[in-house]
This record gives C-alpha cells, sequence and structure tokens, in this order.
C-alpha cells in the first residue's frame, strides 16, 4: 500500500468479529473512537456487513467487503461501500483435499450468470434452498427472475433461518418436487448438515448441488471424511486468483518469507479479494491527495464519490475494475484445478473441458427422471 501511495503510512489494525452483527458494531465503534480510521475491510456475511456499514456513512469512510446482498448494491444507503470484480474471467484455485471432487464456477454479484449456465446445462427444473437473511433473499430473488426470463421452472423456494438445525422439511419438500438441481445459498456450517440429512434420504449421489461463493472453505470447516465426501460433485462459485500478476508474486513471496511453514495454499480465495480491497484503498488514497490535497483526505472533506475514488488497478486476481463481468467454470480434482467452461457478460457459456460429477462422472445429469410409458392393459371378464 505503501508502494502506491508514497503520500501516507498505512497501518492496519485487525479485528475479530466473529461473525456477529452487534460484535462487528461494537468493534467499529471502539476502534473508530479511540483512533483515526479512514477505511474499512470486511465482512464476508451480508447480514454481519449491513448495519456497520451504514454506521460508516457519517464518518465518510470507504468499506470494502464482499457482502453479496442487493441493498449493500444500493449506493444511496451505501454511498462508500464497493466489491472487488476483477475484469478478467473469475475464478479461484479452491484447494480440495485428495480424493474430492469439487467443481468451482462464479456467478456474478445478481446471480443472473447462474440462471444462464443452469440453461446451458439443459437443466430447466431447479430447487432452491436458501437462508432467511439479505444474502440468501437477495440471491432467490434474482435467481428466480433471470430464470423465469430464461424458462427455467423453480419447483420450490425453501427458507431457513440462521442457526436452523432441523431440514427435514426442506429436504422432503425437494424430493417430492423429482428436481435433480438444487441451489444452495447459505454458509458452509448450513450446508453441512444439510448435505448430512440429504446423504440419509439418498439426495447426494443423483442430484447435483450448486453453491456460491460462499462454501469455498466446505472443505477446510469440514472435521471429517465424511463431512468432505459429501461435497464430491458439488459445484460452487468462487473468485480468481491470477498467479501471473506481479501483485500475486509479491505477495505469495511476502507470505512465504514470513510464514515458511505454512502452506502456500493459503495465499487464496478470500485473502486474496481482501488484499485487493487494501490495493484498492491505497490507488484511491492516492488519487484524492492528488486531487483535493492530504489535508482534505485526513479530514474525510473531499466530495468524491465511490465512482471517483476508485481507480482500475492490476490486482492479485487479476485486472479489476468495477463493473460486471464474466465468470469462468472450473473443474476440480485431487488438489488441481482446470476451467471447464467459461461465462461471458452477456451469459453465453463457452464450454473449454469437461466438468466432473459426482462418481468422477462427465456426463452432464439430468435435471428430472426420465418419464416413464406405461401401457395398461384391460382384461374382460
Amino acid at each position: 500500500m505503501n508502494a502506491i501511495d508514497p503520500n501516507h503510512s498505512y497501518q492496519p489494525l485487525f479485528q475479530d468479529t466473529g461473525g456477529v452483527r452487534v460484535n462487528a458494531m461494537n468493534v467499529f465503534l471502539n476502534v473508530t473512537s479511540q483512533q483515526t480510521v479512514h477505511a474499512l475491510v470486511g465482512e464476508c456475511a451480508s447480514r454481519v456487513t449491513l448495519g456497520a456499514a451504514l454506521a460508516t456513512n457519517n464518518r465518510r469512510l470507504w468499506r470494502c467487503g464482499l457482502a453479496s446482498s442487493m441493498d449493500i448494491g444500493n449506493k444511496i444507503d451505501f454511498p462508500f461501500f464497493f466489491r472487488p470484480t476483477p475484469v478478467l474471467f473469475l475464478s479461484i484455485h479452491p484447494r480440495a483435499k485428495k480424493g474430492h471432487l469439487l467443481t468451482a464456477l462464479r456467478f456474478q454479484n445478481d446471480n443472473q450468470q447462474g440462471a444462464h449456465f443452469a440453461a446451458s446445462m439443459s437443466w430447466r427444473a431447479m430447487n432452491v434452498i436458501a437462508v432467511a437473511d439479505p444474502y440468501g433473499q437477495s440471491l432467490s430473488a434474482t435467481f428466480s427472475t433471470a430464470a423465469d426470463q430464461l424458462s427455467v421452472s423453480l419447483y420450490s423456494l425453501q427458507q431457513y433461518l440462521p442457526g436452523t438445525t432441523d431440514f427435514i422439511v426442506n429436504l422432503e419438500t425437494i424430493l417430492a418436487s423429482e428436481s435433480k438441481i438444487i441451489l444452495f445459498f447459505g454458509l458452509p456450517s448450513d450446508a453441512k448438515l444439510i448435505l448430512r440429512r440429504a446423504k440419509a434420504k439418498g439426495m447426494v449421489a443423483d442430484r447435483v448441488w450448486v453453491g456460491t461463493h460462499t462454501m469455498y472453505n466446505y472443505l477446510d470447516n469440514s472435521a471429517t471424511e465424511t463431512d468432505r465426501c459429501l461435497a464430491d460433485g458439488m459445484l460452487f462459485s468462487t473468485l480468481r486468483g491470477d498467479h501471473s500478476t506481479p501483485q500475486y508474486q509479491t505477495l505469495r513471496s511476502q507470505h512465504l518469507a514470513q510464514y515458511p511453514s505454512r502452506p502456500e495454499s493459503l495465499v487464496s480465495g478470500f485473502a486474496l479479494t481482501y488484499y485487493d480491497c487494501l490495493l484498492a484503498l491505497a490507488n484511491g488514497f492516492n488519487k484524492m491527495t492528488t486531487l483535493y490535497s492530504d489535508a482534505a483526505v485526513q479530514t474525510h472533506s473531499y466530495p468524491a464519490t465511490v465512482v471517483d475514488f476508485l481507480v482500475p488497478f492490476n490486482g492479485t486476481t487479476g485486472s479489476l475494475t468495477f463493473l460486471p463481468t464474466g465468470s469462468d467454470i472450473m473443474t476440480i480434482y485431487n488438489n488441481s484445478a482446470r476451467v471447464a467452461h467459461v461465462m461471458t457478460p452477456s451469459g453465453s457459456v463457452d464450454k473449454l473441458a469437461d466438468p466432473i460429477f459426482y462418481g468422477d462422472s462427465t456426463a452432464i445429469p439430468v435435471d428430472r427422471p426420465p418419464v416413464a410409458i406405461v401401457f395398461l392393459s384391460v382384461v374382460g371378464y
């Protein structure tokens, strides 16, 4: 950051909210009351981000995070919030445990490309199970709208409250629908419980589960081999790590030098996105200093909008701008990743390689059981 913006010396302060909304607000109030803060990075979950993000408005603090709720995109309510979005096609190489199969793709923030991807796979019948919070409700709403436009039928929309542990009714409803494609909009901790119960009902091996970028950490957060096996064949959205950029190489070298005993795989996923948030802030503050002076930056007294503040730059996830982009679809097996499809901003899907589904199969599963033809015979008396 200091190299990008030589006008300032940056001192990051790390605070753990524990993923709890009240903690996030208390941390924000405590830190900003004790020292001068110019920007914040995080959180990941929308329901934790919303309240504290609103509180930053009157202090004119820039905030960069991964929250995907539609509310966050409202620049009237959240004029200082932004999310890093690489211009190049997006994908990160998730670190799958050996022997476990995952397939990765990335949808746009509004989730419309999820419907385009489903249509490209000839899936026309789908179910959604989503957490009933701003994140799950936003993705459910936008997916439903896009699916309707593409003639993709939503057989059922199942929602559950945060903290729910019993998903029997949700799964029984999905099972009765006979659709074999299930979209999951929630957190890995929820997915683990849901997949355990789905396994007991025979809804893992013969179904396709599709999640979002939150599933990136599913394998790492699953302590048992049984839970990790439940993810075999799952599709999930992820973020791109461009290992060819100087920014990534610099971060990797610094990580290995400072933490030689830690795995290199830690330099991936959400870590890269948050790192790019820091680079975006340094670029923005450097621009604001040139335009308005250091005194204006220090006192938050410059009239810049988020569009004025942000500067396109090269980061660890590629070349970044702050506009919607396309996606990569990747298939992952035995700790390796390959691009299977490329999605363009218009929603078209170009196949580069076969995706791998549950049981090492490359055959695209059907979205519904085949229709059986029943012949009736009438016996007279």
